[in-house]
């Protein structure tokens, strides 16, 4: 990993430099890929009529429901919306951030400094990620507030305007604990890139709920699904809860073809549930009998998804 020896070994007044210019090269390489795009996810605008016949309810909006690789600053990510099914009309109701800021990529760096990981493995350091934005992002508060209310203009009793608690870019969930799937499979997929991952961040459903994840391959390797806001239990030997890690399923077996036909929706994931086990040194899996299935969503799209396994 040779941009990890990098940060790693680098003088503190050289990371800056470094950082920008891998910054640079992903983007770069990302748009020329992906094409000209400002929006991933459901574009629905505002007042927007997306089905004109309320009896069939043909949904003709647009998804473009996969970024490959580096997400560049400024692209606005929509993860919902709301439809009016009796006049067709539909909104964003808030669903959406920016990618405003790349400041979270040189925290990352500082933090891997401050760790001085040795990885046996470059899959390795995706629990590094997972363990840095929990941490990052702040613990996910149950407390009621949504994030589409925590982005609302709010008016209180005396008709006196309320300012939105959290704004509408990445940088606002630093810390506050409102950050969720969409949040967190973009920025894991930003900070792999840096460290010569290929990844894909996806709009889906698991279980049939609406949910982002991602997909990613360390160089010729196969592709593993990655689920960092829904991540799996740690326990000790003694049974005892100690934390969580990332869902993290090799798919060794998982073809051009199974890769195609999963990113275009038209293919189902089935992938086991399971929980940790640490035992002294060493982690062991325990497989429940239960599965997560995993689906991307596959309306009309405005590009192409997938042109074979990019590897930069």
């Amino acid at each position: 990993m040779d941009f990890l020896e990098r940060i790693l070994n680098c003088k503190d007044e050289e990371l800056d430099e470094i950082l920008t210019t891998r910054i640079q090269e992903l983007t770069n390489a990302s748009i020329t890929y992906n094409g000209h795009y400002d929006v991933i996810g459901y574009e629905i605008e505002l007042d927007h009529q997306v089905f004109k016949d309320p009896e069939h309810k043909e949904v003709n909006f647009n998804i473009i429901n996969n970024w490959i690789d580096y997400i560049p600053k400024g692209m606005k990510i929509v993860y919902g919306g709301e439809l009016d099914g009796r006049s067709g009309f539909g909104s964003n109701k808030g669903r959406y951030f920016y990618m405003d800021s790349e400041d979270y990529l040189k925290d990352f760096c500082l933090y891997l400094r401050d760790l001085k990981p040795v990885l046996s493995s470059p899959y390795k350091l995706i629990p590094i990620v997972f363990d840095f934005l929990y941490s990052y992002l702040g613990a996910f508060k149950i407390n009621g507030i949504t994030r589409e209310e925590m982005h609302t203009v709010l008016v209180d009793k005396d008709g006196k305007y309320i300012e939105p608690k959290l704004g509408h870019g990445i940088s606002d969930y630093k810390g506050n604990g409102a950050a969720m799937c969409t949040e967190y499979s973009a920025m894991t997929s930003n900070i792999l890139c840096l460290f010569d991952f290929s990844t894909i961040f996806l709009c889906g459903k698991v279980d049939g709920e609406v949910h982002n994840f991602s997909m990613a391959a360390y160089k010729q390797d196969d592709y593993s699904l990655l689920d960092m806001a829904n991540g799996v239990d740690v326990y000790n030997e003694a049974g005892s809860f100690c934390g969580k890690a990332p869902y993290m399923v090799l798919l060794d077996d998982f073809t051009q073809e199974d890769y195609d036909s999963f990113v275009y929706g038209k293919k189902h994931l089935k992938l086991d549930d399971f929980c940790v086990i640490k035992a002294k040194d060493k982690s062991y899996f325990f497989y429940y009998d239960t599965e997560r299935d995993y689906s991307v969503d596959g309306f009309e799209k405005k590009k192409d998804p997938q042109k074979g396994l990019i590897r930069l």
